[in-house]
Formats: structure tokens, C-alpha cells, sequence
């Protein structure tokens, strides 16, 4: 899915402050980004993005470059940039975000909390894992202060942590974060749930690179059937689940069953990417 996103230099716009009484956005503000946020929660990502833009366009206008209002806008917009994979872009308006949300909120915030857990996935899509796992763990602390351990955005937290840990070979580590946000979505989402199938997809890598291939191989036949289920059989969007699992196959000379996925995917409908 492709967005329009405001192609802007910060430091230009910034200099256009007109500026509120008190240097916020102003109520016009708080009333898009809000909806924003309500859209983006029901799923509408594309009317959530427009939204998040309309907001960072009027706290462009309203706020002085050092408010809270200001900074969270920045964070939404590197948001969208990270989702288009604008990375440089994404990267800019996060750290800025941050350098102000820190300001504002010493003892944590979400809206820091969600700048810090995007600039985290920033550094991992950089490969820059040792200051991905740096925010990753802050977030971890951040998040569990706020809103309490059992938190779903707690959770997502520890499962990005995770994933991050994965990418550097901890997998041990990795294990174990993982292990503890998939028990909580298989009680939460369900155990036929997107999240579910997720970690599973994860933590049979895990296993992979564990070398301890029976247990990856039943964790990524889980985690097929649980895309199946939300897919269906015959779509595109299961093809990185049954890339997986042939890459195990591959790895444990099963040629047959190599050549099985191979043929299944050849006759998917659809475009996976």
C-alpha cells in the first residue's frame, strides 16, 4: 500500500512557527491527531495516515518546535516513513521527536515509548542491532512502568526486544521473550490469531538456528496453518510461511519435501510482497 507522504525538510518548516498562546498545536490539533489514532486502532491505516499528516501539517503552523504537541507529530510522521521504508526520513523525525518527548516526559510517556520502540525498528531495518537492542530494552522498562507488565503494548514490546535479540544471535534470549509474548496472545488473540502465527514463524527460526529442527518443524507447521487459516491455502500471503519451512526442509536433506513446497508455491494466486 503506498502513501502520500509530505515531502518536507524539517529545519525550513520549523522556522514557519506562528505559534499558540501556551506554543501548542491548538485544539484543531488535538481533535485530527486524536481521530488518527481512534482510525488507526480500527484498522483504517491509510485514513490514520492522512489524518497523522493533516495534524503534523497544523503543528507545523501552531506549535513552537520544542512542544510536546510538536513532538509527537514528528513521531507519527516517522512512523508512516518507517512503514514506507523511508528510512533516513524516518530516522530524522524520531530522534527529533524523542529529543523533544524526552524533554517534556523524564519519567516516560507513551508517545516516547512509541518513538523510541519505531527509532528501535529504524536501527534494526539499518542493521544497527547494538542501538536497536538499546531502545528495545529501554522501551521493555518504559512500558512496564506505565501501563504494568501484563500490558498488550508491554507485550509488543517484549516481542520486538525478541526479535531484535534474534537478529544478533541471542537466541537464547530471544527464546525466552518470545515464549512469554506468544503465551500471552494465545490467551489474549486467540491461538488462531496473526500475532500467534507470528512468534511461531520466530521462534521456529529459533529453533532452526538452534539446530534442533524437530522442534522448529512443528512450530512453523503451526504457524503455516494458522496463516492458512487467515489467508486461506491458495494465497500469495503464505508464501514466506512455506519459504520457511523449506529452507528447514533444505537444511535437513528432505528433497521431497522441498520439492512439494516448491510446487505450492509456484501455484499460489496473488502478490505476497
Amino acid at each position: 500500500m503506498k502513501f502520500n507522504v509530505i515531502g518536507i525538510t524539517f529545519s525550513v518548516l520549523i522556522v514557519g512557527f506562528a505559534g499558540c498562546g501556551d506554543g501548542s498545536a491548538g485544539p484543531e490539533w488535538q481533535k485530527v491527531y486524536d481521530e488518527s489514532q481512534i482510525v488507526f486502532g480500527e484498522g483504517d491505516y491509510e485514513r490514520a495516515f492522512e489524518l497523522a499528516e493533516q495534524a503534523y501539517e497544523i503543528a507545523l503552523v501552531e506549535a513552537s518546535p520544542d512542544h510536546p504537541d510538536f513532538g509527537i507529530s514528528l513521531g507519527a510522521m516517522g512512523f508512516i516513513y518507517l512503514s514506507e521504508q523511508k528510512l533516513d526520513e524516518a530516522e530524522d523525525a524520531l530522534t527529533r521527536s524523542v529529543e523533544i518527548l524526552e524533554k517534556a516526559f523524564s519519567d516516560g510517556h507513551p508517545e516516547l515509548a512509541d518513538s523510541l520502540g519505531n527509532l528501535s525498528k529504524v536501527y534494526w531495518h539499518q542493521r544497527r542491532f547494538p542501538e536497536s537492542e538499546t531502545l528495545a530494552i529501554r522501551v521493555v522498562e518504559m512500558r512496564e512502568k506505565i501501563s504494568g507488565p501484563d500490558d498488550p503494548k508491554t507485550i509488543e514490546a517484549i516481542a520486538n526486544r525478541g526479535f531484535i535479540y534474534f537478529l544478533q544471535k541471542k537466541f537464547f534470549m530471544a527464546e525466552s521473550d518470545m515464549t512469554l509474548a506468544l503465551a500471552h496472545y494465545e490467551k489474549t488473540k486467540g491461538p488462531l490469531s496473526f500475532e500467534v502465527g507470528g512468534l511461531l514463524s520466530n521462534l521456529g527460526m529459533v529453533e532452526y538456528h538452534k539446530q534442533d529442527f524437530e522442534k522448529a518443524e512443528i512450530k512453523l507447521k503451526r504457524s503455516l496453518t494458522i496463516m492458512e487459516y487467515i489467508h486461506g491455502s491458495n494465497d500469495a500471503a503464505i508464501t514466506g510461511s512455506l519459504t520457511l519451512l523449506k529452507s528447514l526442509y533444505t537444511a535437513m536433506n528432505r528433497h521431497e519435501d522441498v520439492k512439494a513446497i516448491e510446487k505450492r508455491i509456484a501455484g499460489l494466486s496473488g502478490d505476497w510482497r
